[in-house]
Parts: C-alpha cells; sequence; structure tokens
C-alpha cells in the first residue's frame, strides 16, 4: 500500500509548469485520499486530486480505483480573484476480484496510450464526437 505523499503533475503547456499537490488526508473509509495544490490566490480556486480506491468483495463486485481532478479557473472579477469555471477530468478502473495483476498493468497502459492517440486527442480537446 502507497504512503500519501505529494505528488508533482506536469501540465500541456507548450513549457510545462509543475503542479505540486501537497497531501491533505489519507483515504478513510469511502472518503477519498486528498490532494491540494496551494499555488492558488483563493481558497475555492486551489486545484485538488482525490484518489479512493475500493476492494471489491465476492464474486458480483469489483475493485474500484477512481481519480478525479478538479481544476478551477480564477479570473478577476469586479477586484476580487473569482472562480468563473472549473474543469474536471475522471479517471475510473472497474477489475473482478479475480483479475490479475498483468491484467490490471495492461488495461491501464490501454487507457494511458488511448490518450495519447490522435483521434482520442482530437475528440477531447475539440469537444467534437467519432463520426
Amino acid at each position: 500500500m502507497p504512503s500519501i505523499a505529494s505528488m508533482t503533475i506536469n501540465d500541456g503547456k507548450a513549457t510545462p509548469v509543475a503542479h505540486i499537490f501537497t497531501a491533505k488526508s489519507a483515504q478513510a473509509s469511502n472518503q477519498p485520499a486528498l490532494w491540494k495544490n496551494d499555488a492558488a490566490s483563493i481558497q475555492s480556486g486551489k486545484e485538488s486530486l482525490t484518489i479512493l480506491v475500493k476492494e471489491g468483495k465476492g464474486a458480483a463486485s469489483s475493485h474500484v480505483w477512481e481519480a478525479l481532478l478538479k481544476m478551477p479557473v480564477v479570473a478577476t472579477v469586479n477586484t476580487v480573484d473569482t472562480v468563473i469555471r472549473t474543469s474536471q477530468i475522471l479517471i475510473r478502473s472497474n477489475f473482478a476480484p479475480t483479475s490479475t495483476l498483468a491484467e490490471r498493468k495492461d488495461a491501464r497502459t490501454l487507457a494511458i496510450n488511448l490518450l495519447s492517440n490522435a483521434n482520442a486527442l482530437d475528440s477531447h480537446d475539440n469537444i467534437s464526437p467519432m463520426y
């Protein structure tokens, strides 16, 4: 089991910027582990990352791994820093309790490679359905 620690994740800008997510709380039952990027000028403008892991119990259940990244956009409105919108990325994996480590690693790699595929990137970035 990995211990909770700060994470540095680069963004996709032409010159990547490192976003430092500081560990705030470990997972407690169904409450996900929480990280915050403390770089924002206001509390509500801080980027957040949560990761929740649920272990499947029995044949009809599944192991779940879920990460939620929230990226608020802060702008000055009438001289006050304000969150004007928030983008979210949700990544969720479901596996049978009988799945193997190799199967889970292969599925993760396929998902990472999907996000590098030109068609998938075009569809995602331009909010464009496949035709």
